[in-house]
């Protein structure tokens, strides 16, 4: 890598060469720079221009060697795994961010915001893009294909109270279905998360659950969100009055009652304990939590901490979900 560096200068941290390398770590021939856009090709062409121009022109056999010595140190660097080492974290970073923009953006005009963005964008400003994706990733999967056990009209009933749910607080997109027997004052300590069908027979049960035990539960506020999202589905446990027997029967029901529901496993596993497939059970994002990751935050560099004081904060206040402190830890992960 170093040696790299020495000879290609700047050139070597293009963030097109930096994304080319990641595309021949996933397999793409180096032999021929593969598919590739034009403007790339113009611009490993130039900065190989820029480096042989003291070469006479008649001299192709040298210029060739140029050329077969750049591919050589991408495939090396493609197949390493220090790449993130030297500080290049951060152009490593600015080269995955690049490559998932076809996947978060359908529209062309969006893509090319995304892009220039993520180009200008100063250390910060790519922390703070990062943790979205990270975020995004974590949470927002891919749209799920629906399915026979998916109503399209369920938000006609997680809307709407009924004999064991007293009320619904519509916030933010979401449904908090709050039963007779809780309320929504208490602070809950831990959760219970579901990779599940939108599915009113579903949500029957969850009520069922909800009231027997005193807790509330969220769902998405629109048919179509439970499909964008990896866990549509969370159960407060804020009952403070539940013995910890109480609370292990509380998860066995949820394992037994969603299990026709639930759709996948993906974006479990990341967090907590993933006690069934498709159900994960942890404790809620804490203060204690903030505290740590900015701290670590911190040690690395201003910019990072500066983007993880913004992003673990709202109204004011020091405040994240569980997925974004999952977004915050894979970003320090980067620079272990």
């Amino acid at each position: 890598m170093e040696q790299f560096k020495q000879e290609f200068g700047d050139f070597s941290q293009s963030p097109k060469i930096l994304e080319y390398i990641e595309r021949v770590k996933n397999g793409e021939t180096v032999e021929s720079f593969g598919d590739i856009p034009e403007s790339w090709k113009r611009e490993i062409e130039n900065g190989l221009q820029e480096r042989t121009e003291s070469i006479k022109t008649e001299d192709t056999v040298l210029k060739e060697k140029k050329i077969e010595d750049l591919k050589k140190d991408i495939y090396e660097i493609a197949h390493s795994d220090s790449n993130l080492e030297d500080g290049n974290v951060i152009n490593t970073l600015r080269s995955y961010l690049l490559s998932k923009i076809n996947e978060r953006f359908t529209k062309e005009a969006a893509r090319t915001v995304a892009e220039n963005n993520i180009q200008k964008a100063s250390d910060k400003e790519l922390f703070a893009i990062a943790l979205e994706q990270f975020y995004q990733e974590t949470r927002v999967g891919k749209e799920y294909e629906r399915s026979p056990l998916f109503d399209i009209d369920v938000e006609s009933i997680t809307r709407e109270p009924n004999y064991l749910i007293k009320r619904v607080q519509d916030e933010n997109g979401w449904h908090y279905r709050v039963p007779k027997t809780g309320t929504s004052a208490n602070k809950s300590e831990s959760r219970i998360s579901l990779n599940v069908w939108g599915n009113k027979e579903l949500v029957r049960r969850l009520d069922t659950i909800a009231y027997k035990y005193g807790v509330i539960y969220k769902t998405p506020a629109q048919s179509d969100a439970w499909n964008e999202r990896n866990d549509p589905v969370t159960i407060y446990i804020n009952n403070p009055n539940l013995t910890p027997e109480q609370i292990e029967q509380l998860k066995n029901e949820i394992v037994t009652e969603t299990q026709p529901y639930v759709r996948s496993n993906e974006g479990f596993g990341i967090y907590g304990d993933n006690i069934a497939t498709g159900v994960e059970f942890g404790l809620e994002s804490s203060i204690t939590d903030i505290t740590r990751l900015k701290e670590e935050a911190k040690n690395i560099s201003p910019e990072l901490y500066d983007a993880f004081d913004e992003y673990l904060r709202k109204d004011g206040k020091e405040k994240s979900s569980v997925g974004m402190n999952i977004a915050a830890q894979k970003l320090l992960d980067l620079f272990k």
